[in-house]
């Protein structure tokens, strides 16, 4: 009975005019009011902006890319906002993430005033800087309870279906053969954060073969290849992981689900899929990887030609874009390696290397301690190594979706002060009451 008085009187906490959320408590009541609208603002947000998207892809009409563009505009401008209140400094609230994103933020924002035609570049470079502080808000919701594995995961699902939606409407019409990507990509960014539920329910089975169905019919081979091996990744990982035979079931099952789904995906499109694994210029050094390979080869030795200055620091913002042999045709890079590398040179393979490095700080304490979290963070990674190396993902506005992974597993692993979230901002604790100090003084053994 002591010991209980002494434990309630020294963790007790003087009066104050802010609450404060307990570490493992969900109450809603303890989450503020501005984060919950926020973290509502940030799902929709990627739910409406996923919608508006697919407009633009299917009517391919300037109303709907304007609507999508102010819709974006809107929520980038709102993210500032909620950092002018909550403090501007991406390190804060313990994310040690946020540093590197602040030098990445600062160094392309540099590069972007010295694009050659700047409004474009900087408009580029805002395409960046919307998933890059989204991350930032995302963490700290995560922090202060409001942004939830939950909500993510509903947000998660309504992308799912709007995306496997308009791609089976997109099959019907003759672009789609020649899309860049349709939903493969985003669908990709999906999976991560849907698996990271502790319990899958048939619910979140329904949902994962649909994202699985939303990939392979595309039959965009970078895609499936991401999918194939993140898929494997976190299979690997959770059986390391699991410490019951109860968990190995559910995993027995969810690759049993994974099958089926790819199975019957790639017997409906098989001819499609013999025709891109068949295809004479696939490994061709020019036209393989549908051109990219030629392209890649073009920015490399354009870069590795300069002088000392564009070895070490590029040729400038979206450069890369004109490397074509028309100069009248515009390309893009397809891989972040190789648009950094061009770009920025061997400064700009230096960012990267400290975004993954960044990332894999997180991801490798998660596997030593056997973290439930680890299996999907593991399989993000492969996801994002694929997509740097032949894809592109950072010039993307979408990559927000796979980026709301890194946000969640930093803020639910930061180490709270003391035993408690504290609120963003919150006012300083008036002293303690002579009661309250006296009853401490009483009841605590070690006076």
């Amino acid at each position: 009975m002591q010991a209980e008085q002494t434990m309630n009187a020294t963790t007790a906490l003087p009066p104050s005019s802010f609450r404060v959320v307990r570490k493992d408590d969900k109450s809603r009541a303890d989450v503020p009011f501005w984060d919950s609208i926020t973290a509502g603002i940030l799902c929709f947000g990627l739910v409406y902006l996923t919608f508006t998207d697919w407009l633009v892809e299917y009517f391919n009409q300037d109303i709907f890319v304007a609507i999508s563009r102010f819709s974006r505009a809107i929520l980038l401008g709102y993210f500032l906002y909620y950092l002018a209140r909550t403090g501007f400094s991406f390190t804060r609230y313990g994310f040690r993430f946020g540093g590197m994103l602040f030098i990445l933020a600062i160094s392309l924002f540099v590069y972007a005033l010295f694009d050659n035609h700047v409004l474009e570049g900087l408009y580029a470079y805002v395409r960046t800087l919307h998933w890059i502080i989204g991350i930032v808000v995302a963490y700290r919701l995560v922090r202060s309870g409001a942004l939830t594995l939950e909500k993510l995961a509903n947000a998660i699902r309504a992308i799912i279906v709007i995306a496997v939606v308009f791609t089976l409407f997109y099959m019907r019409t003759p672009a789609f053969e020649t899309s860049y990507n349709a939903s493969a990509y985003p669908l990709l960014y999906t999976l991560p954060l849907l698996l990271m539920r502790p319990k899958l329910g048939a619910k979140d089975l329904i949902f994962l073969a649909m994202a699985v169905l939303g990939i392979i019919v595309t039959v965009k081979r970078g895609a499936v290849l991401g999918l194939g091996a993140s898929v494997l990744t976190y299979l690997v990982c959770a059986f390391y992981v699991t410490r019951s035979a109860r968990h190995v079931t559910r995993l027995i099952m969810l690759s049993f689900v994974l099958l089926v789904a790819i199975s019957a995906t790639a017997a409906w499109r098989w001819e499609r899929i013999q025709e891109r694994t068949t295809d004479e210029k696939l490994l061709d050094p020019q036209k393989g990887g549908s051109g990219r390979f030629g392209l890649w080869r073009r920015i490399y030795y354009n870069w590795s030609s300069g002088d000392t200055t564009v070895i070490l620091f590029g040729r400038g913002n979206r450069t890369h874009m004109f490397t074509h042999p028309n100069p009248k045709r515009i390309v893009h890079a397809h891989s972040d390696l190789f648009a950094f590398l061009h770009d920025q040179g061997l400064y700009g393979v230096l960012l990267l290397g400290l975004f993954h490095l960044s990332y894999l700080r997180i991801l490798f304490p998660l596997l030593f301690r056997r973290d439930a979290r680890a299996p999907s963070f593991a399989m993000g990674y492969v996801v994002l190594c694929c997509v740097n190396l032949y894809s592109g993902a950072f010039k993307d506005p979408n990559f927000l979706v796979f980026a709301l992974l890194i946000s969640y597993v930093a803020g639910t692993s930061a180490k709270p002060p003391a035993r408690y979230f504290f609120l963003l901002n919150p006012p300083p604790d008036p002293p303690a009451s002579e009661e309250v100090k006296a009853q401490a003084l009483v009841h605590d053994p070690v006076s």
